[in-house]
């Protein structure tokens, strides 16, 4: 591990949070703590055929690929 983590929040939205004044003008926060977002999305991934499968995958599968949900 590359740190030892002593404290974290975590907030789940779906928009950049705009921070309170005082934390934006307050440099000793601003300076040693990263603020942020860390976006997680959902994506369909490449259709895998099963191994017996002989038929091709469907362009209604295959179109779904990288789109999210």
């Amino acid at each position: 591990m590359l740190r030892n983590i002593e404290a974290a929040s975590a907030k789940i939205m779906s928009f950049f949070h705009k921070d309170e004044k005082e934390y934006i003008e307050n440099l000793e926060i601003g300076c040693k703590i990263w603020t942020g977002i860390t976006p997680i999305k959902t994506v369909f991934g490449n259709p895998e055929g099963s191994i017996y499968s002989i038929v091709e995958v469907p362009e209604y599968f295959a179109s779904l690929e990288n789109r999210t949900i």
